[in-house]
């Protein structure tokens, strides 16, 4: 039995940490490793039978993500919709049991697991530069377009497969832990791998074009050199960013401004000359589907039935045909569970902060507000990689421990 134990824990580490390590790399070998995770770590458990003793209305809170399409089962008018939603959530339930009732074991993985996932975005970033490589090439094109509008983006990140959002959110929760969570005292990213590591990371969220992504690295960047007081960095920092704002603002026909400026529009509606983010349409074709049942939601069987009537009122024809949702996880929750879900989602994260501050980690604070604000323009929590995201965050919730960096 003991040998079993030891082969079952063995597999359960290297499929941990390739679990971690693929994120960035495609859902197909994430999804292969997740399963391989969940069956090894789950007979551990039960070869083992020992777990920490907690109060399962933790394991209650946890769940609401999972617990709201369980509930919306009861009164949905597409059943077989509502059950695929359900199914998708379920590995919050096994990332929520195996966080609370065996943090022990990944206190000392954790930040390996880290450092596999800024190997994973490393090699997320190798292998789209030298997609867009083979691609100029093949073409006959200069590489001198290399870092153009035309290869940034989403085709850039379409060569690994994920999509472009949830690629940055990956590589900002690497860049988070190489400013927050290292420890003294480990050299895999010491000096001259430290340095070149963040460079890669950063001139790759760059050429993604994530705005949202962007701008929390501009946050939490800043927020480190306050903490240091690094002063003569940050002032050179925000000198840069401020003579780069000017300089995108007032120069003619560059793709920067319209990208990170104009596109946004947020106060005007979209003129001929002057675009607008079709999010904004998107958030109020969601929030019309709100209005139809604010308390208790539309459930997940009817949601897309309603909100295509919504997107095919505002003629927004690429969103009814490829079924988008709200690109706003709270949102989201408003349009497919009301008030009574919005509430719900809010008291869990409410509950996650106040762990958070009781460990009094800055490392744990980033990495939740940068996934908040990616739930500002996403739908996290309806996707695969979100999901997979968020689960691993709760182990990392109840399996960090602070260090002195």
């Amino acid at each position: 039995m003991s040998s079993f134990k030891n082969s079952f824990e063995l597999l359960s580490k290297w499929s941990f940490f390739l679990l971690v390590m693929t994120l960035p790399l495609g859902l197909f070998f994430n999804g292969v490793f997740s399963i391989i995770f969940f069956l090894f770590f789950t007979l551990y458990m039960i070869s083992t039978g020992k777990t920490n003793k907690k109060n399962p209305v933790k394991l209650f809170v946890l769940n609401v993500p999972v617990l709201l399409p369980l509930l919306s089962l009861a009164f949905s008018t597409n059943l077989e919709e509502s059950v695929r939603i359900f199914i998708k959530t379920t590995p919050i339930l096994f990332f929520s049991i195996f966080a609370i009732y065996m943090n022990s074991w990944f206190k000392n993985k954790i930040e390996i697991a880290f450092k596999f996932l800024v190997l994973g975005c490393l090699l997320s970033a190798i292998f789209c530069w030298l997609g867009v490589a083979f691609d100029l090439l093949n073409e006959g094109v200069s590489l001198k377009l290399f870092f153009t509008k035309e290869y940034s983006h989403h085709r850039l990140s379409e060569i690994v497969g994920v999509h472009t959002p949830y690629l940055a959110l990956f590589i900002n929760a690497a860049l988070i832990f190489l400013f927050y969570g290292l420890g003294q005292g480990r050299n895999e990213f010491s000096g001259f791998k430290l340095y070149l590591s963040f460079f890669v990371l950063v001139l790759f969220l760059v050429h993604l074009m994530a705005r949202n992504a962007i701008f929390c690295l501009i946050i939490y960047s800043s927020f480190y050199l306050l903490w240091k007081k690094k002063w003569l960095v940050f002032v050179s920092l925000s000198t840069t960013l401020t003579a780069f704002f000017v300089i995108i603002t007032f120069t003619e026909n560059n793709f920067l401004r319209d990208r990170f400026l104009n596109s946004l529009n947020v106060f005007e509606k979209q003129k001929v000359l002057k675009k607008q983010d079709k999010r904004f349409g998107r958030w109020s074709s969601s929030l019309e589907v709100f209005k139809k049942a604010p308390v208790f939601g539309v459930g997940t069987g009817s949601v897309d039935y309603y909100r295509k009537i919504e997107y095919l009122k505002k003629l927004d024809s690429e969103a009814y045909n490829f079924n988008y949702n709200s690109h706003n996880q709270y949102i989201e929750y408003l349009c497919t569970y009301g008030l009574f879900g919005g509430g719900c989602i809010l008291f869990l994260f409410g509950y996650i902060v106040k762990t958070i501050y009781q460990k009094r980690s800055i490392f744990l604070a980033m990495l939740f507000l940068s996934f908040l604000m990616s739930m500002l323009t996403e739908s996290i929590l309806v996707r695969t990689w979100g999901i997979s995201f968020f689960g691993i965050l709760y182990i990392i919730l109840y399996s960090w421990e602070e260090r002195d960096n």
